[in-house]
């Protein structure tokens, strides 16, 4: 759990890295006219940020070879920024890169991948949570061409993507919601309608995680006690308040 934590951290700060990098932020007192003008400029990127300029810093990091464990982060984080930017083309190519690399990874055999291991190759074929966005992202750039049917394909690559979990890979969680949303959406523009209300179904579906009962439980009971003791200091305190006196 811990190292799945410490990838997520590391997925929103890749990200912002990316957009921050074109920003020409300029931290001064008082400021001379170059200053507000740098001040202006950055003040116009938090709104309007530059994301062609994020993506190629992105893509450069995933292109390097000292990154190759991080491979898939930056192929996700760059088909998000085109994404973000309306680059859809842009994001499908990035996109597309990353996914066929994590497929033929998985499909390489044993000594392919040593072979690679032995030349300093170290590739990451993600966490699966990484892989599930990579797939859910190239579904939305899909969509939003009006590609439905390959929509359909990556939503449901995503979908098979969150469907497994760093702490047992072989449990089955049907739980990823955006991704039924959407996959949904998408049988609507295709007419598949009776797909779309199980889809839509399954979004609407919250599912219990493996001993979540036992942790609301304790929780639960752990504020219980902690509300007991809050009204016996609350009691207290107002005996020594009023020296003794009971409340009316």
């Amino acid at each position: 759990m811990s190292s799945t934590r410490a990838r997520r951290r590391r997925v929103c700060n890749c990200f912002a890295l990316g957009l921050l990098s074109a920003l020409p932020i300029a931290f001064v007192g008082c400021a001379s006219p170059d200053d507000r003008l740098a001040r202006a400029l950055a003040m116009r990127h938090s709104v309007d940020p530059d994301y062609r300029s994020a993506a190629t810093v992105l893509e450069s990091l995933q292109n390097d070879p000292r990154c190759k464990d991080e491979y898939v982060l930056y192929g996700m984080c760059g088909t998000v920024v085109n994404v973000c930017g309306g680059d859809y083309r842009d994001a499908e190519r990035v996109g597309k890169d990353t996914y066929i690399a994590v497929k033929k990874y998985q499909d390489a055999s044993a000594e392919t991948r040593a072979a690679w291991g032995r030349e300093s190759i170290k590739f990451f074929k993600g966490e699966p949570h990484e892989r599930s966005m990579l797939a859910w992202y190239l579904g939305l750039a899909a969509y939003l061409r009006g590609e439905y049917n390959d929509a359909r394909i990556f939503f449901t690559q995503s979908l098979l993507a969150a469907a497994t979990r760093d702490e047992d890979c072989a449990q089955f969680r049907d739980d990823f919601q955006l991704g039924h949303y959407w996959l949904g959406r998408t049988y609507q523009h295709l007419g598949q309608l009776d797909n779309a209300r199980v889809a839509f179904e399954k979004a609407g579906c919250v599912l219990a995680h493996r001993g979540q009962d036992r942790e609301l439980a304790r929780l639960k009971k752990q504020r219980a006690g902690e509300y007991r003791r809050e009204l016996k200091l609350e009691a207290a305190c107002y005996r020594t308040a009023t020296k003794g006196k009971q409340p009316v």
